[in-house]
């Protein structure tokens, strides 16, 4: 049976020591299924929204998509930057320390998180006027009731990317 401190070791002997397209292949597969997930959900709101026949209604999606573009850039912010740091340190044989970055990357996502929701939850009529959903009254009516509900969940999905 292979220990926990073999496991940590043939890993960063494997990212140390394998060919690099092989590894960046593996290693980008996370963030890609990260991304497909993203557009899938953002596909299935529009296809459903799109049944009730109210144009208003899924102009609001799309405009929507644009703020959770950059919610999800501010995930990928915090996680590349965090991973970058504790490839580093995975690479001097400093597991202690990767592992306190992979937790200040985290808590760092969600601080930023709660703070980012709590702003656009304040202003959140300026933004949604601000992110395109001001063209007509209806449009921004129900642009701001599909934010409130994506506000709500920024610090789960910046946890959830980072």
């Amino acid at each position: 049976m292979v220990s926990d401190i073999e496991k940590k070791e043939l890993r960063r002997k494997s990212i140390l020591n394998d060919p690099i397209l092989p590894l960046l292949v593996k290693t980008s597969i996370p963030t890609i299924i990260g991304m497909l997930v993203m557009v899938i959900y953002n596909l299935t709101d529009t296809f459903f929204v799109g049944i009730l026949d109210n144009k208003s209604m899924t102009a609001a999606i799309g405009i929507v998509f644009s703020f959770m573009s950059f919610i999800q850039a501010i995930g990928f912010w915090f996680g590349y930057g965090s991973g970058n740091i504790m490839s580093k340190r995975i690479g001097q044989a400093n597991e202690v320390e990767a592992e306190k970055i992979s937790s200040i990357g985290i808590l760092f996502a969600l601080v930023i998180g709660i703070l980012i929701a709590l702003i656009s939850w304040i202003f959140i009529s300026p933004l949604a006027s601000f992110i395109g959903g001001s063209a007509s009254e209806s449009l921004m009516g129900f642009t701001v009731d599909y934010l409130k509900v994506i506000v709500l969940t920024i610090p789960f999905a910046l946890y959830s990317i980072t």
